[in-house]
Parts: structure tokens; C-alpha cells; sequence
């Protein structure tokens, strides 16, 4: 009995494996992409997403690697040419992602930006970290406090529906 027991675990935990790995980048392609976004080069990060569109959801240094193009110091034009890449090739904005990407967004003042983050999923009813003190307010909250009219206006027009 245990036999079979532990042949059917070897199987099952094997095939899971399998998936998982077959579900993700490795460490050197999200490096490689990283260094792509941080760079600003768009001809590499969509011949890499085109390669592995896994890259959009991948993970870097345990963040969504999304969340670099706000960070990078490329200018904002270019974020969201990349962050544009990104969901074209699927990147997900349910749950922390979208709410980090919103706040991000918001801190920016880029409208444009934050309207495609809506029209691709983010949930602006989601509460973002607030600087300095990183208290959660909602996306409206935020965009009141950095005076963002058009953010306003478009979290008004998103939560209407």
C-alpha cells in the first residue's frame, strides 16, 4: 500500500513540477528583461516578450516586474510604451499589482496612464499605499491629496459603471 502511495506522490509532485516550470521565466530572462525596461529599449523588451510572453507576469526580486517600469528612470513617454508592451502581452492587474500600478500612475499626475491601467482590469476601488507614511487610501483619496483632476474624473467615470 505504501508503495503505491509513494509512486502515485512521485507522479503527481513530477507533473506539478513540470507545469510550474513550463509556467515561468527562468532567472536569466527576467534578468535580461529587467535590464531591457531599465534601459528603455522597446525593440528588446517586445522581441523578448514575443519569445516568452511569460516575461509579462514574471517576477523580479519577488515584485511584479511591471512594477519596474514606473521605477525605471527612463521618461514617462517610454514607461508607458513599455507598461503598453506589458499588457499586450497579457501582464495581469488583479489584486496588488493593479493597486501598485494605479498609485504609481497617480504619483506621476499621467492620466493617459492611468486610464490604460483601468481599461486593462486595475480596480481603482482597490486602497493604494500612500507616501511617505505607506497608510492604504483609496485611488480616489490619493489622486485628491496630488490634486490630480483628470485621475478624479476618471476614477469617478470607472466607478460609475
Amino acid at each position: 500500500m505504501n508503495f503505491r502511495i509513494s509512486f502515485w506522490f512521485v507522479i503527481i509532485f513530477s507533473l506539478v513540477s513540470i507545469v510550474a516550470l513550463s509556467c515561468s521565466a527562468s532567472k536569466e530572462e527576467v534578468r535580461e528583461f529587467y535590464q531591457a525596461m531599465t534601459d528603455g529599449d522597446h525593440v528588446k523588451i517586445k522581441t523578448l516578450l514575443e519569445q516568452n510572453p511569460k516575461l509579462s507576469n514574471a517576477k523580479y526580486r519577488d515584485y511584479p516586474i511591471i512594477h519596474y517600469a514606473f521605477c525605471s528612470s527612463v521618461p514617462i513617454p517610454d514607461q508607458m510604451r513599455t507598461v503598453n508592451l506589458l499588457l499586450e502581452h497579457g501582464t495581469s492587474l488583479e489584486g496588488e499589482t493593479g493597486r501598485v500600478c494605479l498609485g504609481c500612475a497617480i504619483m506621476q499626475g499621467d492620466a493617459l496612464l492611468f486610464e490604460l491601467l483601468l481599461k486593462h482590469g486595475a480596480d481603482p476601488t482597490l486602497k493604494v499605499k500612500s507616501p511617505p507614511r505607506q497608510e492604504e487610501i483609496t485611488a480616489l483619496e490619493m489622486a485628491k491629496i496630488y490634486d490630480s483632476k483628470e485621475i478624479i474624473e476618471l476614477i469617478e467615470k470607472y466607478t460609475k459603471k
